[in-house]
């Protein structure tokens, strides 16, 4: 089974529907629920998409909360500790948060990361994890079996 981390946009974009009109978070998300892949996402990060979502997004606290609720049924949700941050901070890349996401990654043993930032997949080590968009993700994906 893939493991893949999701990126804090990726689950930004499951909370504010015109970030994603194609709906691509939506099919990752269920891919998870469905035990087609095994999905991880930062602490974080449902902070950072929950604080977001709900201010400058305008998507309801009630709506937000419901959904994380649900989500931690299906996903692992794990955090990023001080070795990681570390790597982070002493990376050359100056994105703090991207190597901090990358560093959790590598440390999780995923084979993907999901993220929405261009910038974050073109700066990737090629050979370490495999980095990918959402749409690219949900193309590569298998149908689910009946």
């Amino acid at each position: 089974m893939i493991k893949a981390l999701i990126d804090t946009n990726v689950l930004l974009d499951h909370f504010v529907g015109n970030r994603d009109p194609e709906g691509y978070s939506g099919l990752i998300l269920a891919a998870a629920r469905s035990h087609r892949i095994e999905a991880v996402i930062t602490s974080q990060s449902i902070l950072d998409a929950a604080y977001v979502a709900t201010g400058s997004r305008g998507t309801g606290l009630d709506c937000v909360k419901k959904t994380m609720l649900s989500i931690f049924n299906y996903v692992n949700v794990s955090h990023i500790d001080l070795f990681e941050i570390r790597e982070a901070l002493l990376s050359l890349d100056t994105d703090v948060e991207d190597n901090a996401q990358y560093a959790h990654a590598l440390s999780e043993a995923c084979d993907v990361i999901i993220t929405n930032d261009r910038k974050f997949i073109q700066r990737k080590t090629p050979g370490e994890i495999l980095m990918m968009t959402p749409e690219e993700f949900v193309g590569k994906m298998s149908p689910p079996t009946a």
